[in-house]
């Protein structure tokens, strides 16, 4: 029976029940790692980021896991006291803090003159931040932290465009025309807006091509009628390859 148990990496030295609670201990640890890693990521799925619920969990589990592998090849107990330190506790844990930078420079993309993705990647080293903090028992630390950073995201998002004085909805235009995309870019900006990037979507079995453009308005010019009046001047343009349009309010 001892056997069995060495083959799955108990140390049966200190009794079952020992192993058992630090079983529990560790899986403790993951769990709250994954709930606060669900928590960031909700943010981020919920503005339809590339890096969402899924990612900024595995990257906080990731990181919870690597701590605790770090701890365990140093000597450090999980439970109790009696611990033969036998190598860098943060050897291999430190490795994430850099690690991470590779994963979030892959949300960061230049469009233009935009460049989107910054909070999306800063999420992400966050996540590995609170995953690590799980990972050496500071459960309710990270749980502060990032409960906090949570609703930072969330009041700092709607402040920042009202500091900037700003309102932002989202243009999608459906065309069979894709020089009408350029068109509809330069007549937006004749009317008081400025289109921040563009995402073009083709689909493979269709020559129709749909078209984001994110537009900011300045709040002076906002007006509770504005978008409905700029929606028909829009179509009584009557532009050439233009087959439907609609708008979405982010502010």
């Amino acid at each position: 029976m001892e056997e069995f148990f060495r083959f799955f990496g108990f140390e049966v030295s200190r009794g079952y029940l020992y192993e058992l609670l630090v079983l529990i201990e560790f899986l403790k640890r993951i769990f709250v790692a994954a709930l606060l890693g669900l928590l960031i990521g909700f943010e981020r799925d919920k503005h339809g980021r590339a890096a969402g619920l899924r990612t900024h969990t595995l990257v906080s589990v990731g990181s919870a896991l690597f701590t605790l592998i770090s701890l365990k090849i140093a000597g450090v107990k999980l439970l109790g006291e009696g611990s033969v330190l036998h190598g860098d506790a943060g050897r291999i844990a430190a490795q994430v803090v850099t690690g991470i930078g590779f994963l979030g420079a892959g949300t960061i993309v230049k469009d233009g003159f935009m460049v989107k993705g910054l909070t999306t990647a800063a999420c992400l080293w966050f996540a590995a931040a609170v995953g690590m903090a799980c990972g050496i028992n500071l459960l309710v630390p990270a749980t502060l932290t990032a409960v906090g950073m949570y609703m930072f995201v969330l009041w700092g998002k709607n402040r920042e465009r009202k500091f900037h004085r700003l309102y932002p909805f989202k243009l999608l235009a459906y065309l069979n025309n894709e020089e009408a995309a350029y068109d509809i870019f330069v007549w937006v900006k004749t009317q008081g807006c400025t289109v921040t990037s563009m995402n073009w979507v083709h689909r493979p079995d269709s020559e129709v091509v749909k078209v984001e453009f994110y537009i900011d308005v300045d709040l002076k010019v906002m007006q509770p009628q504005f978008l409905l009046h700029f929606m028909r001047r829009l179509k009584e343009e009557n532009f050439n390859g233009l087959i439907s349009v609609s708008y979405y309010c982010m502010g």
